[in-house]
């Protein structure tokens, strides 16, 4: 039966089993905003973690560099591995920055699909409560 010859229970019963489908479809969608979050936060911590272990590389880079400072030879010596751990640890740095920079761009993405999501349902939820309400 069409909309407008379908007897208001059984309208009434179609809208329900709508709106009980859309809150259902909400749930999900704010089910996967909450793992996503966590899977952004995951990714940060692990930023944290290793720019401490970088900033911990480079005051034990320093360190040694101090302590061969007094020799002439030594001191050659550490400047060549001066050198290599910054290169190492900037490109370490830039590939970590790239990869953030990605994660942030998909979660962006994925944050903002769900939240468009969550948005039609919730306006999808409102336009069969108003044609309930219209309809009663």
């Amino acid at each position: 039966a069409s909309p407008s010859t379908a007897s208001p229970p059984a309208e009434a019963k179609r809208l329900q089993a709508e709106a009980d489908g859309a809150k259902q479809a909400l749930a999900v969608a704010e089910e996967e905003v909450v793992r996503v979050e966590g899977l952004y936060q995951d990714t940060l911590q692990q930023l944290r973690a290793a720019k401490q272990q970088m900033k911990g590389a480079e005051d034990r880079a320093s360190r040694a560099e101090e302590a061969l400072a007094d020799e002439q030879a030594a001191r050659e010596l550490a400047e060549e591995e001066r050198k290599k751990a910054r290169s190492q640890l900037a490109a370490q740095r830039q590939k970590w920055q790239e990869e953030l920079e990605e994660e942030r761009a998909g979660v962006d993405r994925n944050m903002n699909e769900l939240r468009e999501s969550v948005r039609r349902l919730r306006v999808q939820g409102a336009g069969a409560r108003e044609e309930e309400l219209e309809e009663l």
